[in-house]
This record gives structure tokens, sequence and C-alpha cells, in this order.
């Protein structure tokens, strides 16, 4: 029986003979639909055995790895062999060498930095790769108010910051950079940044 609100009642057989084969006819009758449903298969693989993947043992893992080495040891060697340099090297010794070359600089008392001292040493850079570009900001100050004469104090001075110097630093601040991005694009009014006549 299916209780609700208003009473009890059953399905009859034939009806339950229905859903039953509607359900297994159609896969959205089983709650199934294509955003819960399995990857599909390749149908070639209809019917075959089901694949089990061994886990392998600590040996067979350790002479996978070794067999895996080698052969990329050999692949390595036949890359070496290719290249037109005599006496290749690789990143680890040739890092050393370049330590090898600055410890050479520190015991003579020098330093890396100075390209003097490491005028025979071809590996050493000249430069500073890491400096970063010295910033071209500039800052100006500006008056939001005007130089009056204030009857008061019997004096001349600044309205928005009471100062009697004319050539004193005002109140609004403006910073100008020539490396910002232009975000703002061509004007046609002279004075914006992008003007083009």
């Amino acid at each position: 029986p299916k209780p609700h609100k208003w009473g009890v009642n059953q399905h009859s057989q034939e009806f339950k003979e229905t859903v039953r084969a509607a359900r297994s006819a159609d896969r959205r009758h089983q709650g199934v639909h294509k955003r819960t449903e399995e990857m599909p298969v390749n149908p070639r693989l209809d019917g075959k055995p089901e694949v089990r993947v061994a886990l392998l043992t600590r040996q067979e893992q350790r002479a996978l790895i070794a067999r895996e080495t080698v052969a990329s040891r050999k692949a390595s060697r036949r890359a070496i062999d290719c290249l037109p340099v005599e006496h290749y090297l690789t990143p680890e010794e040739r890092y050393g060498h370049f330590l090898g070359q600055v410890r050479t600089l520190k015991s003579a008392g020098l330093t890396e930095g100075y390209a003097a001292a490491a005028a025979g040493l071809e590996e050493i850079p000249k430069h500073n790769r890491l400096a970063k570009e010295h910033s071209q900001k500039a800052r100006t100050f500006a008056h939001s108010g005007v130089f009056e004469y204030n009857k008061l104090d019997d004096k001349w001075m600044w309205s928005d910051t009471g100062s009697y110097e004319k050539n004193s630093t005002g109140d609004v601040a403006k910073v100008n950079d020539p490396q910002a991005y232009n975000l703002e694009g061509p004007s046609l009014r002279e004075g914006r940044p992008g003007y083009r006549p």
C-alpha cells in the first residue's frame, strides 16, 4: 500500500509489470541520466572478461625501476653523443664550475659583482641580471586654493594650507609615471594621455 494524505491505495500487478518493463528498457526510468551515467566503454569490449591489473611486488617494482633507469641513461648517452660540443658539461657540472670561479675570486679578496675582477673569467656575468629598472615616477605638489591677501593677519597666504610662503608645497600630490600603462587609449583632447594631433 502507498499511504498519502487522502487515503491508501495499491498498484495492480499489471501496472507493476509495466513499470518494471519500462525501467529495464529506458535508462531514464532507472534514474540514470546523462549527467550521472558512467563513461562509455568501447563497444568492441562488450562481453569481454574484465582485466584486473595485478599489483607489483617490491622485487618487481625495483626491477622495473632499474630497467627504466638503464634505458634512460642509454637515451641520454645517445643524445649527448649527438651534440656538436666536444666536452659536454651537465648543468650540475657547469654550476660547480661557476662556484669554483666565484670561490677563486673570493679567496683573492674580490667579489663577482665587479667587472674588472672578472676580466679573465668569461662565465661570470658582468651585470646584475636580477636588478630592476630604476623607477621614473615623479611626484609633484600643487595648491587647491589661491594665494590671496588675508586682512585679519595682514599678510599674503595660501587659502588651502595657510602658508605665508608663495613657493610652499601644495596640499595636492600628483604622481607621474612615464612607464605606466596607458589604459585610456588615444584621446582627441590636447593635454590628455594618448593625445594624437
